[in-house]
């Protein structure tokens, strides 16, 4: 796993900044001070030096994972990750290229990027600002399964559109991946878990009976949502869920 996808994945997993409160101008969060476990912070964005305040991820606990890989806690996971409120761009991580740099300062000054602040979740502008700097590295499809997340989180009407990009990205990644390759398994669960979120359990569960070869670490995971797919059940399970008789 290379530097941008392991720091796609930490944030996805709420180790990384979350987005300040005040930025309703810029992006949509439900992510929310609370006490030390999510606390404040003034930070400069790197583009464009601007003061902002961002929240940070301290002192927490998790109780294992939903079937959309998003984390069980007393906290609204996925926390979102830091938005600049001047500007829109998504700060997520501490230090940047040159080149870094150069590549997002290009995006988030488009009408394309702009037209899109103050609508979305800040996952949803983290995927499309990797996406249209065309920065390699960065798993695209784990961004908008997050963004995802972060609407269901939330409860924002987004979330069935947000599934379906995630879907296709998933299933765009899925075609080029290999069994042996580390994000086969999860790309496998997230686009069946998308099928049945969307209420398509009848493609859920072709995509299911499909599968072979399921590796041990996987098995409680894809037990669950066959299980949800079986039932015709939408919205979050969380894995090892027991259902009622």
């Amino acid at each position: 796993m290379n530097t941008h996808r392991a720091i796609a994945v930490i944030a996805a997993a709420g180790l990384f900044a979350a987005a300040a409160h005040a930025q309703g101008s810029v992006t949509t969060s439900c992510t929310r001070p609370s006490g030390h476990h999510i606390y404040e912070e003034e930070r400069a964005c790197p583009i464009g030096g601007g003061t902002y305040t961002a929240l940070r991820l301290g002192t927490h606990s998790t109780y294992g994972s939903y079937t959309d890989l998003s984390r069980v806690s007393y906290l609204t996971f996925p926390i979102a990750v830091s938005v600049c409120p001047d500007n829109g761009f998504v700060d997520f991580q501490e230090d940047y290229t040159p080149e870094e740099l150069a590549a997002f300062t290009a995006v988030i000054g488009t009408d394309e990027y702009k037209a899109l602040l103050g609508k979305h979740t800040s996952y949803y502008l983290f995927a499309r600002m990797i996406e249209m700097s065309k920065q390699e590295g960065f798993d695209v499809w784990w961004l908008d399964n997050v963004a995802a997340s972060e609407a269901a989180s939330c409860g924002l009407p987004v979330f069935e559109d947000y599934t379906r990009r995630a879907l296709a990205s998933a299933d765009a990644a899925l075609a080029k991946a290999k069994p042996e390759d580390d994000m086969y398994w999860p790309l496998n669960l997230l686009l069946i878990n998308d099928l049945r979120e969307l209420g398509e359990f009848g493609q859920a569960e072709q995509k299911l009976v499909a599968l072979s070869g399921i590796p041990d670490n996987w098995t409680a995971a894809f037990d669950t949502l066959r299980e949800a797919v079986a039932r015709k059940m939408k919205g979050r399970v969380q894995i090892g869920h027991k259902f009622e008789q």
